[in-house]
């Protein structure tokens, strides 16, 4: 008898399918691939991978939308382990056509999602729509585990609900692979996750994420590495990407509107709008409208949602919660702060821990900062700044956003490391016209951000054709803006 849930499935699933054919082809080119117009035909190929039959090389395409009529489904191949897996290693071209109305509903379930596991595989042009899961591990709506392969032009819409870890609403689990022109329509729900993103939950070993949108809504409890479009970037690259999530977590840590967590990774070129709202009593609970936790190279992005952390400790930032290594350059966050512990309209802690060090250039922050607690490490740039090895460097930055009377101007008066070149706002109107900077960064006026030869004085410099900088007298209000990124309007700071 079988022992094993895969075994079971195959047992049945082959009972009465035995019969079904391909509607056409031979799959040796994609000429002549094998062609899938209905459900049998789909359930033919589920049937075979998990049995052993690997299709490599083998070319199919969808010829018909394929609706499953709530029907419990059983995913294109798995993985549960090194010696227990089976592959699908073929071409699947969608054509364009929607395969939807699906469930998994297998607690123990892993590598779950239309595929389950593809190795050396390519999925394109395939949409998913309306799918349910719940339970389960490495779970997305095109794949679950993608080991090698590349999912291009791809779209997902659904729900997932899991209490595991590496859940995306592409593919829940990226090693080596490629995902590139694909859309996330998503609602996610995790507990006690690990690896959890509106895209891809975890995306290591030189996984690669480009031209790539991510939207909807989720929510999370007690878990760890949750983002927006990506939860874990691990030794991976993530370029010219979009996530427009709205967030409401509940004791978890690593917590970003674009990503939970990147280490070691790039991140060019990308955009999180969403909101994040924490309730959060962990200590290590970091949380940031961009990025929860970051030891990596990160450029030209910006985040301009708002974020909301309540409960003691961690940190919190409108960019990134906390950057233990790495630089972040031409970058910015437009979002409202508001927290307890280590609070910052960019970034709410550096810790250096490595003597590569921290480097922050041409980055801004334009939302309002507020602290929650009467002795937090708040400030209008960075809250908490240690130098435990190499040095935390900030240079040619500034924060314009208004200031609660418990945050410190630019840095936390505490604060270690460099500030060069660098300036915040003074709210002559507002209740941080008497904040001060223990760093000694020196506060402009509004009119003055509008006077660029006050940053001229700074060392800045708006004449060179290569130059970062750039005013816009038609943006309103009046000051320095980021060459390359979109400016976002924030409304009330003056």
């Amino acid at each position: 008898m079988p022992d094993s849930t895969y075994e079971k499935w195959i047992v049945s699933a082959a009972v009465g399918t035995n019969s079904v054919e391909f509607s056409g082809g031979d799959g040796l080119t994609p000429e002549s691939a094998y062609v899938i117009t209905n459900h049998a035909q789909l359930l033919k190929l589920s049937r075979d991978v998990c049995g052993g039959t690997s299709y490599r090389d083998t070319h199919f395409k969808l010829d018909n939308d394929i609706d499953m009529g709530g029907k419990q489904w059983q995913p294109i191949g798995y993985c549960t382990g090194p010696f227990d897996k089976r592959e699908f290693c073929g071409i699947f071209d969608g054509c364009g056509h929607t395969v939807s109305n699906f469930r998994i509903t297998e607690s123990e379930l892993k590598s779950g999602g239309l595929f389950g596991y593809i190795e050396y595989a390519l999925i394109k042009n395939l949409y998913v729509r309306n799918f349910f899961t719940t339970g389960g591990s490495s779970v997305g709506g095109v794949a679950g585990y993608s080991e090698s392969s590349a999912i291009v032009g791809c779209l997902a819409e659904g729900n997932i609900n899991s209490e595991s870890y590496h859940i995306g609403g592409i593919v829940g689990l990226s090693c080596n692979s490629t995902v590139m022109n694909c859309i996330s329509v998503i609602s996610i729900s995790s507990k006690e996750g690990r690896g959890v993103g509106g895209l891809c939950g975890y995306a290591y070993n030189g996984s690669v994420i480009k031209n790539c949108e991510s939207g909807g809504m989720m929510s999370a409890s007690n878990s760890f590495d949750v983002g927006g479009f990506v939860g874990l970037s691990k030794d991976s690259s993530i370029e010219n990407c979009y996530s427009l999530v709205r967030m409401t977590v509940t004791e978890c840590s690593f917590i970003g509107g674009f990503a939970g967590a990147a280490r070691s990774s790039d991140v060019f070129s990308c955009c999180a709008k969403g909101a994040i709202i924490s309730a959060n009593d962990a200590v290590d609970g970091c949380v940031g409208g961009f990025v929860g936790f970051t030891n990596s190279r990160t450029a030209y992005c910006l985040s301009s949602g708002n974020v909301s952390k309540n409960g003691a400790g961690g940190s919190v930032g409108g960019f990134a919660g906390h950057i233990a290594k790495g630089n972040v350059f031409f970058s910015y966050s437009a979002g409202d702060v508001k927290g307890e512990g280590s609070v910052g309209g960019f970034v709410g802690s550096a810790r250096c821990a490595d003597v590569s060090g921290i480097a922050m250039e041409n980055c801004y922050c334009a939302g309002a900062v507020i602290s929650f607690e009467e002795d937090s490490l708040a400030g209008g740039f960075i809250g908490n700044m240690r130098r435990d090895v190499g040095n935390v460097v900030i240079s040619k930055c500034y924060s314009y956003g208004r200031l609660s009377l418990r945050v410190s101007g630019f840095a936390h008066k505490s604060a270690k490391g460099s500030v060069v070149d660098c300036a915040w706002r003074r709210d002559e109107r507002g209740v941080n016209q008497n904040n001060s900077d223990g760093r000694g960064v020196p506060s402009l006026s509004s009119g003055e951000f509008a006077d660029e030869n006050k940053f001229v004085e700074l060392g800045w410099s708006f004449f060179e054709t290569d130059n970062v900088w750039y005013y816009d007298d038609a943006v309103n209000p009046v000051r320095p803006h980021l060459k390359g990124l979109a400016v976002v309007q924030k409304q009330g700071v003056e």
